[in-house]
C-alpha cells in the first residue's frame, strides 16, 4: 500500500515514492533545507543560523514521513483479524483544511516568538522593532517574509500529520476485537506515541548544542520565551496519541472483568458461564484447580498496551538531562581556559 499520510503533500510524496529507507530520507530532507537556508539565512545571519533553522525543518518534514509510514504499518496489521481497520488508514491522510491551519499557527507561533524573544518587541515597541528587525535590510525582510514561512510550512505539515494520525489510531481502537489471550498484538497502537516522545527527546537534545554554537543571548531569550507555549503544544500533541492507548486500555481492562465474572459465575456452579468464557467450550471441562489457575493468569494481565515500551522511554529520557550536563560542563571549560589567558 502507498504511504497515506503524505499523500497530497508536495515533495514529500514524491521522495516517499522512491522508496527510499528512513535515513536516507532523513538526510535528504535535512540536507535539503539547510541549502534553501543558506542563501537566505547564511548570507546575513552566519552559516550556524541557517544550519540550525534547516535542520528543524528537515527532522519535521522527515518526523511527518517516517511517523506516516510507521503508523500505517502499525495498522496494517491488525488487519489480519479486521478488516474495519481499513477505514481507519485511510483517515491517516491530513486534509487540506487542516494543513493550512496548521500552517497558519506555526507561522503565528513563529513570529510571535522571535519578535518577543530575538527582537524585544516588548521593550522597543512595535513600531521600532518593525522598523530596526524587519525593514531593516533585505535579510531581515527574507527572513520573516521567506524563512518564517519555510519553517511554519514545514511544522504545520508534521503537525496535520500527526493530528490525522491520532484520529485514526483512536478510530481503529473502537473498532478491533479485543482479545486478552493475545495481548501481544496491541503494543502497536502505543508504538506511535513511543516515537513521537523518543523525537520529541531527542529534539530538546540537541537544544543545548545549538545554544553552545550561537552563543548568543538572543537566542538564549528565545528558548526562554517559547518555552511556555512549545511545552503547551508538546503536552496536546502528546495527549493526542496518549488517548487512543488509554481508551484501548480501558477495552483491555473491561475485557478482563467479563472473562473473571464468567471464572466466579463457574466456580458458584454456573455449569454454562464459560460459555462467554475466551475459551469457549474447552473451559467447560475446566476442575475447580484449573479454573483457579486460569483466574490468576488472567488477573496477571497487563492493562496498559504501553507496558512493553517503558525500557525504551526511560532510555530517551536520559538524553535530554544528559546533554544539559554536558553543554553546561563544557561552557564552564571553556569559560575557565578563556579566563586563565
Amino acid at each position: 500500500m502507498e504511504t497515506i499520510g503524505v499523500r497530497g503533500i508536495w515533495g514529500l510524496e514524491q521522495l516517499e515514492k522512491t522508496g527510499l529507507g528512513a535515513a536516507r530520507c532523513g538526510m535528504i530532507l535535512i540536507g535539503g533545507m539547510v541549502a534553501l537556508n543558506l542563501p537566505i539565512q547564511g548570507l546575513w545571519f552566519g552559516v550556524v543560523s541557517a544550519l540550525f533553522l534547516g535542520s528543524i525543518e528537515g527532522l519535521y518534514l522527515w518526523a511527518a514521513l517516517v511517523l506516516s509510514r510507521a503508523t500505517q504499518a502499525d495498522l496494517e496489521r491488525f488487519l489480519l483479524s479486521d478488516d474495519g481497520v481499513e477505514a481507519s488508514i485511510r483517515m491517516l491522510e491530513p486534509t487540506r483544511k487542516s494543513l493550512l491551519a496548521w500552517f497558519l499557527a506555526f507561522l503565528t507561533f513563529f513570529w510571535v516568538i522571535f519578535a518577543y524573544g530575538v527582537g524585544g518587541i516588548s521593550e522597543i515597541g512595535f513600531a521600532n522593532f518593525h522598523r530596526e528587525w524587519v525593514l531593516s535590510g533585505p535579510g531581515e525582510i527574507l527572513f520573516w517574509y521567506v524563512s518564517a514561512p519555510i519553517y511554519a510550512l514545514a511544522g504545520g505539515v508534521m503537525i496535520a500529520v500527526v493530528i490525522a494520525q491520532a484520529k485514526a489510531l483512536r478510530d481503529a481502537v473502537r473498532r478491533i476485537e479485543v482479545n486478552i489471550l493475545q495481548l501481544d498484538r496491541y503494543p502497536h497502537v502505543a508504538n506511535p506515541l513511543i516515537r513521537l516522545i523518543s523525537f520529541l527527546l531527542i529534539t530538546f537534545s540537541t537544544l543545548p548544542i545549538f545554544s553552545l554554537m550561537l552563543n548568543d543571548r538572543g537566542f538564549d531569550r528565545l528558548i526562554v520565551v517559547s518555552t511556555p507555549g512549545m511545552l503547551v503544544f508538546v503536552l496536546t500533541v502528546t495527549a493526542l496519541y496518549a488517548y487512543p492507548v488509554w481508551l484501548l486500555k480501558g477495552r483491555i481492562r473491561d475485557a478482563k472483568k467479563r472473562e473473571l465474572d464468567s471464572i466466579l459465575m463457574a466456580l458458584s456452579g454456573d455449569e454454562g458461564a464459560m460459555a462467554e468464557s475466551r475459551l469457549g467450550e474447552r473451559a467447560s471441562a475446566f476442575t475447580i484447580s484449573e479454573l483457579l489457575g486460569y483466574r490468576t493468569l488472567v488477573e496477571s494481565l497487563w492493562d496498559w498496551p504501553i507496558a512493553p515500551h517503558l525500557q525504551k522511554v526511560a532510555l530517551f529520557g536520559m538524553l535530554p538531562p544528559l546533554t544539559w550536563v554536558l553543554a553546561g560542563l563544557v561552557e564552564n571549560a571553556v569559560g575557565a581556559v578563556v579566563g586563565l589567558n
